[in-house]
């Protein structure tokens, strides 16, 4: 019969568990909700009502690397 301290870690990797599948379910969710490219005019700022959490990154002119972060 397990001890309580071995139920504790049981119930702690699972609970481990179900945050990364819902974190993974979240980040999938936001993938496919999200289009792949945003045209913006010159100067004017990102703006997604449903997403006021988003920031966009400087343009990167076509044919060359994209800066890392």
């Amino acid at each position: 019969m397990p001890t309580n301290g071995l139920r504790y870690l049981r119930r702690v990797a699972a609970l481990l568990a179900a945050g990364g599948v819902l974190a993974a379910g979240l980040l999938f969710a936001l993938r496919a909700e999200l289009p792949d490219t945003f045209v913006l005019e010159q100067g004017q700022p990102l703006a997604v009502e449903s997403m006021p959490f988003l920031q966009a990154a400087p343009a990167v002119p076509a044919g060359s690397a994209a800066p890392r972060v």
